[in-house]
């Protein structure tokens, strides 16, 4: 399984990496039209994703997992062909679609796979793996970009869908996993009915913001409101990758019951309150000061998200019921999947527009997400009928 997140990792980070000057300053496509397609395709993907986990659950969640893997590496080659914003709404609806239900799909063959009460550790060892190869990718779309020419773009573009294709090939080698319909079991989504774990979801996608304030956020900061030498950004870059490379796991092992993961999530949301606090602080700064206080609020920040990562994995599968990982993590995908697709315009918004007063806004909507996740944890597990799993990390 690692092998296969690791090859779509690649070819993802990758493209990733260039795919956003590829197609304004090789296609033509502006800035505005770019994000506004990206946006569309992130909402269709949102709305279609949870549909898509409960057809997984129904049919095999292997099986699913290698439909969306292929579609995905088919549709990414319509990207060669685009040239005008319809044509390429159309090309990453498609590729958003398979791209954000993937990981949802992809954690419920990973817990059916993972030894029982284990579930964390086939998971963030997925997450690490997955990370890592993003990195690598990430080097070869650097280079993409030194060459800066339509064949360099499309090698990358090429090497995506390579990698989706691997990723599905190499899930094939899975054995056939238990589905509702080997069950003989037909029913309606249950997800959708599972009030408790609704709202689990929606505070732990508000705080997925993280990833956006990180990927987004903090270089227009730097950029804009200090005078830091733009060089930092590559620093804190490192230093968010290093941890998370070697310090996800370890903190996962933390994550052993919905309560402590909740717990966790509630202190990742302090964490990432004090980091904005950290990140204003830096305004207008220069020199080896700001450099600095960047570098302690990233280590702050990195280790808020490390905890979030963490207690939204313990939480979301000691909440699943155990036939049913496939919808319930589609619909928690999906409330990450609508925080990165919200985050660009709103980090806009707060860090750039607002500047200081955006910055504690925004360690207000974190700790606002984050302190009552406890609670809502011991609501739902007071609900007649939910044992909770164990899900312990070796």
């Amino acid at each position: 399984m690692n092998v296969g997140t690791l090859v779509l990792a690649v070819g993802s980070g990758g493209w990733m990496t260039c795919w956003a000057v590829y197609f304004t300053r090789s296609v033509g496509l502006s800035p505005t039209v770019f994000a506004s397609g990206v946006t569309a395709g992130g909402l269709g993907s949102v709305l279609l994703g949870i549909p898509v986990g409960h057809w997984a659950a129904r049919f095999g969640v292997r099986e699913a997992l290698v439909c969306l893997d292929l579609a995905q590496g088919l549709a990414v080659l319509g990207y060669a062909l685009v040239r005008t914003w319809w044509s390429f709404l159309l090309v990453t609806c498609v590729v958003a679609l398979a791209q954000r239900s993937a990981p949802g799909v992809r954690i419920a063959v990973l817990t059916a796979l993972a030894d029982r009460g284990k579930p964390l550790d086939a998971i963030s060892s997925g997450q690490v793996v997955a990370h890592a190869g993003f990195l690598a990718g990430s080097g070869l779309g650097a280079i993409a970009l030194a060459a800066h020419s339509r064949a360099a773009y499309l090698a990358v573009l090429g090497l995506y869908a390579a990698g989706c294709v691997g990723s599905g090939l190499a899930t094939l080698r899975i054995p056939h996993l238990t589905s509702l319909t080997d069950l003989g079991v037909r029913r309606r989504s249950l997800v959708l009915r599972d009030r408790q774990f609704l709202a689990v979801a929606a505070l732990c996608g508000v705080l997925a913001l993280v990833w956006g304030v990180a990927d987004v956020g903090v270089p227009l900061w730097v950029t804009t409101h200090t005078s830091a030498p733009p060089t930092v950004l590559g620093a804190l870059v490192a230093v968010n990758a290093a941890a998370i490379l070697l310090c996800q796991k370890r903190v996962a092992r933390a994550a052993t019951s919905v309560a402590r993961s909740t717990r966790l999530t509630a202190v990742s949301a302090a964490a990432l309150a004090a980091s904005c606090a950290l990140f204003a602080a830096t305004q207008g700064g220069s020199g080896a000061p700001v450099v600095v206080l960047l570098l302690v609020a990233c280590v702050v920040q990195v280790a808020g998200e490390l905890l979030f990562t963490a207690g939204g994995w313990g939480v979301s599968t000691g909440l699943t019921p155990q036939d049913a990982h496939a919808e319930y993590q589609s619909v928690f995908t999906a409330g990450s999947a609508a925080a990165v697709m919200l985050a660009p315009a709103l980090l806009v918004l707060l860090l750039v527009d607002w500047g200081v007063a955006g910055w504690f806004a925004l360690g207000f909507v974190f700790l606002a997400a984050g302190l009552p996740t406890p609670a809502v944890g011991r609501w739902a597990l007071r609900t007649p009928g939910r044992p909770e799993p164990p899900v312990t990390v070796s």
